[in-house]
């Protein structure tokens, strides 16, 4: 009963504060006109609001507040988030360099790990077990710290992916909620396999289950047609609290690569394709394998229940799997959406097509 509370009461919470954050945003200016923007990759035809972190962040934070004793750990994870939410949020109006929102996305992963979470370790089929604390440079300054630059330089570069690769598929409505959803219930499951011997994964439990309860009505309002856009805000955030949960959660990380396989093979293509084409990575285009899709003729519907439904699959792989069929997992999941967005690529080259929003 107690974790059924945990996600009605931010589900709640979120759902009264979408409308409110609705008119606010179309009050101040916080919405998106496919009229003006610049970015290619734009698909929608009618102005909407942005600002859809606003109501699951607050949901969140009050949840948390009331329900869980506030440790380093978290106090990290939820100041990293803020500013995240805000940076990018302005971004939603005033439209921040890429380079600048690049850097802030560093501060905020930098925080987590001084809030004393890193990669502690990596196993590795066919080389075992790798100690990334083996190098520790202590540190006097208002106490003793230890710096550990493995693990923490690794950690740091996975949340960042994780920011990055999140953010790059949320571009059709429903798809950044889905994903939320499937991914921390999956992350939920696999902390409760190490309750019976570390009960602080009960606290990994919590969050998860905080955070799906205000995503919830983020996908009922996001759903197609849309009332309300992620903007960067939403979809760097919940990737900011993902990426550090997975790490939470027994530094699972490689678990969580094969959960969010779509968006991370995804974000690798994108990377390769565009670095090919003599472009910095952080510069939009409108080749995702979303965007693909919709080129095909597929609805927002269709791919967001699709990227919800491989998700599905491969954390069922993760969750159920030893770490050698995971290994193969991620390479045949990574060969299989390469084909997949080379054969789409074929397809789309008729002119692309726009879906309505309204």
């Amino acid at each position: 009963m107690n974790l059924l509370i945990l996600l009605i009461i931010p589900s709640v919470i979120s759902f009264i504060l979408f409308p409110v954050v609705i008119k606010f945003a179309f009050k101040y200016g916080f919405t998106d006109d496919p009229s003006k923007s610049k970015h290619p990759a734009k698909l929608h035809l009618k102005i909407l609001p942005r600002m859809g972190g606003i109501a699951p962040f607050i949901a969140i934070l009050l949840t948390i507040l009331i329900f869980i004793p506030l440790d380093k750990h978290l106090t990290g994870m939820l100041i990293a988030s803020l500013i995240l939410l805000l940076i990018n949020t302005l971004d939603d109006k005033y439209d921040i360099h890429p380079l600048i929102r690049f850097g802030v996305e560093f501060v905020a992963a930098s925080i987590i790990v001084i809030s004393g979470v890193g990669i502690s370790s990596l196993s590795i089929p066919f080389l075992g077990n790798i100690d990334l604390n083996i190098i520790d440079i202590p540190i006097n300054f208002l106490g003793e710290h230890h710096f550990f630059p493995l693990a923490d330089i690794l950690a740091v570069f996975w949340i960042m992916t994780v920011i990055n690769f999140v953010n790059w598929s949320s571009g059709v409505d429903g798809q950044l909620p889905m994903l939320t959803i499937i991914s921390l219930a999956f992350i939920a499951l696999l902390a409760s396999q190490f309750i019976s011997y570390d009960n602080s994964q009960w606290t990994i439990i919590k969050i998860c289950l905080i955070t799906i309860g205000s995503v919830i009505p983020f996908l009922i309002f996001n759903w197609h047609p849309a009332q309300i856009l992620p903007g960067d805000g939403a979809s760097t955030f919940l990737a900011l609290i993902i990426s550090t949960l997975a790490i939470y959660s027994g530094s699972k990380t490689a678990t969580t690569i094969l959960i969010l396989g779509v968006p991370i093979m995804d974000g690798l293509w994108t990377i390769g394709r565009r670095i090919y084409k003599g472009k910095l990575p952080i510069w939009g285009d409108r080749e995702h394998l979303h965007h693909k899709l919709l080129n095909i003729g597929w609805t927002h519907e269709k791919i967001t229940v699709f990227y919800g439904a491989v998700t599905l699959i491969l954390g069922l792989i993760a969750i159920y799997s030893s770490k050698i069929t995971k290994f193969w997992s991620i390479i045949t999941t990574g060969i299989l959406l390469v084909g997949l967005t080379l054969y789409l690529g074929f397809l789309g080259k008729k002119k692309p097509k726009t879906q309505n929003n309204s």
